[in-house]
């Protein structure tokens, strides 16, 4: 995880850094594109240096599962900001052709992974939490495991429950509640100008595309890390009482390595999209006249 993620990092900057400039791009995409990296060294910073620095070894650390939503929402938040500084009024008034909300612009294929990864990773905090117990600190980080049986305690296995997932939903909703003031912001600003309607209206698309993105690769690293965290569970189907092997029984165990083995899809998968957006915020396949903002475009009377 450390190495993919400094290797995502380096590979990002270095692309972006190096990309040729063809054209200027919208603020709003360049505020996607360096808050892409900035997720991504964020990440990295995180798995290389918290263990260094703090004293976690008795902490629950939940910013790890919820830090790239959180930072994503950030990103989203800072895109808000340089929107509402953007004209209000049109220059020159444009026709109304129909009634424009946040889903306006929205690419549908984008919407539906979307909606796809912030399902599944509800259902992940809802079923680990639901799975966890309270530990000897009262933190919904255990995964309790008897033995039939047996005389032995149940055993505990650290888990993703409600205490990690709690937060990671916080962050999710933040997100989501980001990226809908972003669209619906930007799908409701006027047009400029009759004759610039139709650039601006790829300006639009290509700018719920990138917020949309932002939130499935934000998505997809926390699910990621979740269900990395809930693999480990993997060990309860057996467990050893000095040299004695000892089944639990648990069905839980085959799912948690299930999971567990799963956990690099999305997580790479997340990191592939940062990557895109780092490069392209705009598209991979954009051409330079269909990127150039706007404003260059508007021929003074």
């Amino acid at each position: 995880m450390l190495a993919f993620g400094a290797a995502a990092l380096l590979v990002a900057a270095l692309l972006v850094l190096r990309a040729p400039r063809r054209a200027p791009m919208r603020p709003e995409l360049a505020v996607i594109r360096w808050g892409a990296v900035a997720v991504l060294g964020a990440i990295a910073a995180e798995a290389a240096l918290a263990h260094r620095l703090l004293p976690l070894a008795a902490v629950v650390e939940w910013w790890q599962y919820a830090l790239a939503p959180m930072g994503a929402a950030a990103v989203l938040a800072a895109v808000g900001a340089v929107l509402a500084r953007r004209p209000q009024t049109p220059e020159v008034p444009v026709a109304p052709s129909g009634r424009r909300g946040w889903a306006s612009f929205l690419p549908r294929r984008g919407a539906a992974a979307a909606a796809s990864a912030v399902l599944v990773l509800l259902l992940t905090i809802v079923g680990a939490g639901l799975a966890s117990s309270p530990d000897d600190r009262g933190r919904w980080v255990d995964l309790v495991v008897a033995v039939p049986n047996s005389a032995v305690d149940p055993f505990r296995f650290h888990t993703f429950g409600w205490s990690c997932g709690v937060p990671v939903l916080l962050a999710l909703v933040a997100l989501l509640a980001a990226a809908q003031l972003v669209l619906r912001a930007d799908a409701l600003r006027p047009f400029r100008r009759p004759d610039t309607e139709s650039l601006e209206r790829t300006e639009r698309r290509r700018l719920a595309g990138a917020t949309v993105g932002l939130v499935v690769a934000a998505t997809a690293l926390a699910v990621g890390e979740a269900w990395r965290l809930i693999g480990g569970a993997g060990l309860i189907e057996t467990v050893r009482v000095g040299d004695e092997a000892l089944a639990t029984g648990s069905g839980a165990g085959a799912i948690a390595t299930w999971i567990g083995g799963l956990a690099a899809v999305p997580t790479i998968a997340g990191f592939a999209l940062l990557l895109l957006l780092a490069i392209a915020p705009s598209g991979t396949t954009a051409r330079a006249h269909d990127v150039e903002p706007v404003e260059r475009a508007v021929v003074a009377p």
